[in-house]
């Protein structure tokens, strides 16, 4: 069991007319180094089977400090300024 946390459940979609191979291998690489992030405990990446443009986003982060840090870092202003992707909805949670 995890322990409490702030975790973070998004669900993304790729913007129209973007490359889905180019989507997939941004969010590889936006995963590799946000889970090296002090911070960061888990950054989970699926993809819709449904509908492969829509992904969901699992994150957990020791604190709201720590997620509010994570969109300083240059790795996630990278991944934001290529404009790839759009949020459709987040939900930050915690353990019962």
């Amino acid at each position: 069991m995890y322990k409490n946390g702030y975790f973070v459940t998004a669900e993304i979609r790729a913007k129209e007319n973007t490359d889905l191979n180019i989507v997939i291998k941004e969010l590889k690489t936006l995963q590799e180094k946000t889970l090296l992030e002090p911070g960061c405990e888990i950054f989970f990446i699926q993809q819709s089977n449904e509908n492969p443009n829509t992904f969901i986003m699992w994150e957990k982060f020791i604190s709201p400090e720590a997620l509010k840090k994570h969109f300083e870092y240059d790795h996630t202003k990278y991944y934001l300024s290529l404009d790839l992707t759009e949020v459709i909805q987040v939900f930050t949670t915690d353990t019962i």
